[in-house]
């Protein structure tokens, strides 16, 4: 619940909302799954329909090519998300939130955008905004329990865009920031830092390159410039990116080709920091580690 008090904004306790707009920019339905992962869509599909996401997370890495995932991947997984879900069960702001998944997942082009949006206990101007990007498998709902239980007194707007947030527009962001600042009746005082996650890391550094001015920052966690935006993204003392020293392309060296071109630039650029010991989920298996990182960065 919102109420004003000398004319600004000032919620009464966190919560989260699910916001709905119009939208011409949003994605396109699941295609070119593989055979494998096709055969079993409907049934994923389904349960979709009928299970809480916690269970419908089980099933897809029960199946991992649904998510695009090895098998080993996806058994080392399962425990941690699983872990992740019993914490939301019993967080009285997270337990009733209804899954993005079903819409992600959406047969059909959907004709309204969609988001969820967690807002802190305490809301005014100086309130700051983080846009979180999801990765390949849609926007779990994990993500922004994370993310808050990190960064209570931020607003987290998670925008959820088809399979991967890597696909996502510059214009379907600017829309999911209009619609929580509408729904708020809030408005920041500094533009929003944005962080992408794997596939969403990609899609938030094209963003990025192309609207500089919408973002404070931008934080890249799993993923690496994508080579059409990787100088204009390098040569940004504000852009930062963090993954597992296991990651691939840690381990065949583009990631130190990167580190050394940040080295010639005499006036810096984008960082790039390794957890050790981590691989692409280093988020939930290595949390203090990407705990500490973000918040040395979301200053």
């Amino acid at each position: 619940m919102l109420v004003l008090r000398l004319g600004v904004a000032v919620s009464t306790a966190a919560e989260v909302r699910i916001l709905e707009w119009e939208s011409r920019f949003t994605a396109a339905p699941v295609t070119g799954l593989g055979r494998e992962a096709e055969a079993w869509l409907p049934t994923f599909m389904l349960a979709l329909e009928t299970l809480p996401e916690s269970a419908i997370v089980a099933l897809a890495l029960s199946q991992p090519a649904v998510l695009g995932l090895p098998p080993d991947q996806a058994s080392g997984l399962l425990p941690l998300v699983t872990r992740r879900y019993e914490a939301m069960a019993v967080d009285p702001v997270y337990a009733r939130v209804p899954s993005a998944l079903p819409y992600c997942f959406a047969a059909t082009r959907p004709m309204k955008g969609r988001a969820t949006v967690y807002v802190p206990d305490r809301l005014a101007p100086a309130t700051k905004l983080l846009v979180f990007l999801h990765g390949y498998g849609g926007s779990f709902l994990w993500y922004q329990h994370y993310l808050s239980e990190r960064f209570p007194d931020r607003v987290v707007l998670c925008p959820a865009f088809g399979i991967s947030g890597g696909a996502m527009s510059v214009n379907y962001v600017r829309e999911a920031i209009r619609a929580a600042e509408a729904e708020l009746g809030w408005r920041p005082t500094e533009p929003p830092d944005l962080v992408g996650l794997s596939a969403g890391g990609f899609g938030a550094s094209v963003i990025f390159a192309s609207s500089l001015s919408d973002f404070s920052s931008l934080l890249v966690l799993a993923a690496y410039p994508p080579p059409a935006v990787e100088t204009s993204v390098l040569e940004r003392s504000n852009a930062a990116f963090l993954a597992g020293d296991q990651e691939s392309f840690v381990l065949d060296g583009r990631w130190r080709r990167w580190q050394e071109v940040q080295r010639k630039r005499s006036k810096g650029g984008a960082g790039f920091s390794l957890i050790a010991g981590g691989g692409h989920f280093f988020m939930l298996s290595h949390p203090d580690e990407t705990t500490a990182w973000l918040r040395e960065k979301l200053k």
